[in-house]
């Protein structure tokens, strides 16, 4: 439901307040808590005041209070391989620990079927941002001041083993805020030299905390029991866990200006550039505890080995290591300038070329679970012979980007046409990426580049028809790759990083080569009172990899998707009925994935199973709208 409240208070002052709610129960069925998931709550509330003080200054205040709650996730666990494969291999040891220590036994179902097996996730999420704008309008010139305050903080509880099985929990804590101020002066348009400049500042500050709990029912207890080289672990795995804290302040100050020269009527050239200072310090601490009070809520860890050495091997079959806290300081600067040259080559057509050099700044890992230094291994695992390597700092990414286009108006300005071929050549492009147990390390692919064509177009067939269009071809590689993380099955062969493995001249994740779209809307009046309008879309997407570590078994197929909408509106505009159906052909798309956690743990290395994150299929909504 969404209400909007909107008008003038005084004669100089106005406001307008939106209130938005929203609850959406789930698409997967959840056989240990019997839900549905992903179950979603929404609040929202937004006020904006503006005041024009005269003719000439006006301020307007926008603040707002947002929540976002969920309850379970839209993800199972499918696709189980190898031998022997993990969720065999998991229901063995449930049986084992069913008949021997009278733990549950629940099965997975492991197919791909909007049916998950898990112990629950909850997340819960709250936001408040607040902006001041202020405008001066002097002679020629618009001088603008923005002052904007935004904090963020979330709760969070994941079966992260992803299994009904009674493995582990891990919770997480973020709490984050953001202060602002921009100084902005912009000319008026239409003279020689057109321009925009100003002044940035902004400070920052990042909190966060996870833990990783075993609960007293774990089936580590039966896996541990069952080696004789780690029995000796198995009585300190209930109710142990493992916490991370990670601290972060930063500031950032820039400045900018861009000049666009008319050179002509037809022609214009418009270069800028944006000069970026940034710094930040961070701390990182990993601790484990013999007793954990753990309900959702990150507890605080005590030392690095509070009661024996057994806990440090214990947490090393998670490959994660405690070690004392890790500081880092960063202090970066950049210019990335802007070129644009335009040109009217008739009255309907527009062509462009434009060339531009940015970064994305350095920064800090938060969730590695290793120590940066691969001489520090405080782990001591009997199960696995590697040593634990983290990651801790990380380059910034630097982005250099060509692109040609052009804009046209055709059929008497009936329809529009937009062209566009780009290119973009990365140098440390950063990633994150799952180590294969429990952990996502950060680091810097050393080259990538990115080239693509894509056309979009409208054309109003008819007073009543209008038809949208759009294709697009995209590629995406990895040119130096040597660090990246290696797929299930891949034996590493990257010689200057052992145990990684060299991506060099695949494709990146999530960029299917091709992705198209075709549309049509028609509305008519059906009497002087009613309006009908109906639209139909089709969006098509080629086949992708979901995972970073480039695993071949985890593709998206190629699939399309048809949409359509129709609705009843008023003649006024004052109210809206509408019948909405998405996804009517029913594809299953998997948005996001990788491997199960501790799925290579259970089976020695040699089985596997992958999790996926899949959309909403078939589903048909009413929709109704009044305005008062």
């Amino acid at each position: 439901m969404r209400v909007v409240l909107s008008g003038p208070v005084t004669e100089s002052v106005s406001a307008r307040l939106a209130v938005l709610t929203r609850d959406m129960d789930g698409y997967i069925k959840n056989t240990v808590s019997g839900e549905d998931e992903q179950q979603e709550k929404e609040d929202v509330v937004r006020l904006s005041v503006r005041w024009d003080i005269n003719d000439a200054v006006s301020a307007t205040l926008k603040t707002s209070r947002a929540t976002f709650d969920t309850i379970g996730r839209n993800m199972e666990v499918y696709n189980s391989i190898g031998t022997p494969d993990h969720l065999t291999a998991l229901a063995g040891i449930q049986a084992i620990g069913a008949a021997n220590f009278g733990l549950p036994n629940t099965p997975v179902d492991g197919t791909l079927n909007y049916v998950a097996d898990n112990n629950g996730h909850f997340s819960n999420n709250e936001v408040n941002n607040s902006t001041l704008t202020v405008d001066w309008q002097l002679d020629g010139l618009q001088v603008s001041s923005t002052t904007a305050y935004v904090d963020y903080n979330f709760d969070e509880l994941c079966d992260c083993d992803f299994t009904g099985a009674s493995i582990f929990d891990a919770a997480r804590q973020e709490e984050y805020n953001q202060f602002s101020q921009e100084f902005r002066f912009t000319s008026e348009l239409g003279n020689t030299f057109d321009y925009i400049g100003g002044l940035f500042f902004q400070s920052n500050n990042l909190t966060y905390k996870d833990q990783i709990a075993l609960p007293s029912d774990t089936l580590l207890y039966t896996v541990l029991a069952g080696i004789p080289t780690a029995a000796a672990l198995a009585p300190a795995a209930p109710n142990s866990s493992t916490g991370r804290t990670f601290n972060q302040d930063g500031e950032i100050w820039a400045a900018f200006a861009q000049v666009t020269w008319n050179l002509r009527d037809d022609l214009r050239l418009t270069a800028g550039g944006r000069y970026s200072s940034e710094t930040k310090s961070a701390d990182r601490t990993q601790a484990h505890q013999a007793n954990a009070a753990f309900g959702g809520q990150v507890q605080s860890p005590v030392t690095i080995d509070p009661v024996s050495g057994a806990y440090n091997a214990l947490y090393g079959i998670f490959s994660i290591e405690a070690y004392d806290t890790i500081y880092g300081e960063l202090d970066d600067s950049s210019f990335s300038p802007v070129v644009t040259l335009q040109w009217d080559a008739d009255a309907d057509t527009m062509v462009y070329a434009t060339w531009t050099k940015g970064f994305k700044s350095g920064g800090f890992d938060a969730r590695s679970n290793g120590h940066p230094d691969p001489l520090v291994n405080n782990a001591g695992n009997p199960l696995r012979g590697t040593p634990i390597t983290g990651s801790w700092e990380f380059d910034r990414e630097e982005a250099l980007s060509y692109e040609l286009g052009s804009k046209m108006s055709l059929a008497d300005g009936a329809a529009e046409l937009s062209l566009a071929w780009y290119m973009t050549e990365y140098t440390d492009l950063q990633v994150s990426q799952f180590d294969g147990v429990l952990g996502f390390n950060v680091t810097n692919a050393g080259e990538a580049t990115v080239q693509g064509l894509e056309a979009d177009g409208r054309w109003a067939v008819t007073d009543s028809l209008t038809l949208t269009g759009a294709v697009a071809f995209l590629d995406f590689n990895y040119d130096k790759f040597p660090n990246s993380q290696c797929a299930f099955g891949q034996t590493p062969d990257s010689a200057a990083y052992p145990g990684l493995c060299d991506a060099g001249g695949k494709r990146k994740e999530f960029t299917p080569e091709f992705q198209a779209n075709i549309g049509a809307n028609w509305e008519n009046e059906l009497s002087n009172s009613m309006v009908v309008n109906v639209s139909v879309d089709a969006i098509h997407m080629g086949e992708y990899l979901y995972a970073a570590n480039l695993d071949t078994n985890t593709v998206q197929d190629a699939y399309t998707l048809l949409n359509a909408r129709i609705s009843l509106t008023s003649a006024e505009g004052d109210w809206e009925l509408a019948l909405i159906g998405r996804n009517l052909t029913d594809e299953t798309v998997i948005n996001f994935g990788g491997n199960t956690p501790l799925a290579g743990t259970l089976t020695g290395g040699r089985g596997n199973s992958y999790y996926a994150f899949v959309n909403r299929p078939a589903n048909v909504a009413l929709q109704a709208q009044y305005k008062f």
